[in-house]
């Protein structure tokens, strides 16, 4: 059953996020390294949206909302922006190395390299990260 966490377009929701999103990463499905991944991911994805999409204007939420399938876990992210050209920039970063001289799209380039599935609904307003387990429940 999926589970949804709202909260408003201003950083300082971002350690209570954080902590939540820790609590859900299953250890006992994932490594350190993806768990790090994970909540990585999750957060340049909520950063995103927060000011980029929302323009950080507190009345605006950002939705996560997560969810444990068979053999993957999928966060999804929501603003209420307009979206973006996400192809563009897909298209931008595909042959871009992160790096102190990338000033714009270094949080898509990280959640696409960092995570096995990105993709993007709703004009770009919602992107869907997954992961799959790399270890089995009950151990490695």
């Amino acid at each position: 059953m999926p589970e949804l966490l709202r909260v408003p377009s201003d950083y300082s929701e971002l350690k209570r996020l954080k902590a939540e999103l820790r609590r859900i990463v299953d250890l006992e499905r994932f490594s350190a390294e993806a768990a790090f991944d994970i909540l990585l991911s999750a957060h340049e994805a909520v950063v995103n949206a927060m000011s980029h999409g929302n323009r950080l204007a507190p009345e605006r939420a950002v939705t996560v909302e997560w969810v444990y399938e068979a053999d993957r876990l999928s966060i999804t992210v929501r603003d209420e922006g307009a979206g973006f050209d996400y192809a563009r920039w897909l298209a931008f970063i595909a042959e871009r190395t992160p790096g102190p001289e990338m000033d714009h799209g270094r949080g898509i380039l990280l959640m696409t390299r960092l995570m096995d599935r990105v993709s993007f609904e709703d004009n770009g307003a919602t992107v869907i990260l997954q992961r799959r387990f790399d270890r089995r429940p009950g151990g490695s």
